[in-house]
């Protein structure tokens, strides 16, 4: 049995999740017995994120996306998730590109509310999430999620804000993070859960500057890490889980 996720938080392992055309990540995702519905490269986009799930793609409350694909959008209806294709496609260079870039945790929803697509915007105010605005436009890319409190991130506006909220916040050093085209990728690009307690990542997180520093704060919030390669981190835009296994009650960690 599968059920719909939460944003960001799986539950069991997952099930059906988007991705770019990442082999090593499209690799292990199958590995770990996933269904990987791949987001189409934007001719609208610098080509190093032309494809990358959190620049395309937004998570945006439970069984509900809002994509620039729209082939994916049409993959996920038929899998009965809610899905819709906004009506000003992101594109160009910053913050044109960052329409559909928000973070979407807890409860809460961070981006920068100029440049939100007002599609996303709605969906927050019906479902109750709360909407903090920000000065990242790459909030999503910013932030890589550990629990439904807990989260990592190299930007200091995010870490004010999310410590304010009442998350604990890892801030780490930027760089160590490879982008093609780019000085450096961000943290919440080169990863993505598999469950409760499984993160993945593209490379191994102990080759980032503040590796230990993340590998503890992820073991005292009882995540596992696993990662595709021995490498460097690489920022593949992440993935998104959508479907996961269906935990009994008993099992749902809660805080």
């Amino acid at each position: 049995m599968t059920s719909a996720c939460l944003p960001n938080l799986p539950r069991g392992m997952a099930k059906t999740v988007i991705c770019g055309d990442h082999p090593a990540v499209l690799a292990a995702l199958e590995q770990r017995g996933a269904e990987v519905l791949t987001v189409g490269t934007s001719t609208l986009l610098p080509v190093p994120v032309a494809d990358h799930a959190d620049m395309l793609c937004c998570h945006a409350a439970e069984n509900t996306v809002v994509t620039a694909d729209g082939a994916l959008a049409d993959e996920l209806a038929a899998r009965g998730v809610r899905c819709s294709v906004p009506r000003t496609l992101p594109g160009g260079s910053y913050p044109d590109d960052v329409a559909l870039n928000c973070l979407v945790v807890g409860g809460y929803a961070f981006g920068r509310k100029e440049s939100t697509a007002p599609e996303l915007l709605e969906i927050f105010d019906r479902s109750g999430t709360r909407f903090v605005s920000v000065k990242q436009g790459y909030s999503r890319c910013s932030v890589a999620v550990v629990d439904d409190r807990s989260v990592i991130t190299a930007d200091l506006g995010l870490h004010k804000a999310m410590t304010a909220a009442g998350f604990d916040v890892l801030l780490i050093s930027p760089g160590g993070i490879i982008l093609e085209g780019y000085d450096t990728g961000f943290i919440g690009g080169c990863c993505g859960k598999l469950s409760r307690d499984r993160m993945l990542f593209c490379g191994d997180p102990l080759r980032h500057p503040d590796g230990e520093r993340i590998m503890e704060f992820l073991d005292r919030h009882g995540v596992k890490a696993e990662r595709t390669h021995d490498g460097e981190l690489v920022d593949f835009g992440g993935f998104i889980t959508i479907f996961c296994e269906q935990q009994p009650e008993n099992l749902v960690h809660t805080h």
